[in-house]
């Protein structure tokens, strides 16, 4: 488990990468490594919220924690409904639509972690 948030972040890009290639490889997808992979990166989402409070540069200046903790809350958010909407029965029945949705899910995530990053720094 990360330490930091950086390292927070870089263990959500990998299993966001790992999310993008199960969503990618065409045909069906493993519905066990999906949920597997979903229900990690919720995880990790929640513990990034955790880290940046007890990270330095984040508990040392309010105004920086409290733009974390609203861009966070809105990723969460979105994450949520995303997930809500997509259920395994509608990803088996319409998997482009749900690789299309994730695409801008995925592009979110990434201002997010780039941002948080520059903050982290």
């Amino acid at each position: 488990m990360a330490n930091t948030v950086v390292e927070a972040i870089v263990e959500l890009e990998e299993i966001q990468s790992k999310l993008s290639q199960t969503v990618s490889q065409g045909g069906e997808m493993d519905a066990r490594e999906l949920t597997k992979l979903r229900s990690s990166f919720s995880m990790g989402l929640l513990r990034l919220g955790t880290q940046a409070r007890d990270d330095s540069a984040f508990a040392s200046d309010r105004d920086r924690l409290a733009a974390f903790n609203s861009r966070h809350r809105e990723v969460q958010n979105e994450l949520s409904r995303h997930q809500a909407e997509w259920m395994l029965s509608k990803i088996a029945e319409q998997p482009e639509n749900y690789r299309d949705a994730t695409q801008k899910l995925k592009i979110n995530q990434q201002d997010f972690f780039v941002w948080t990053k520059q903050q982290a720094s």
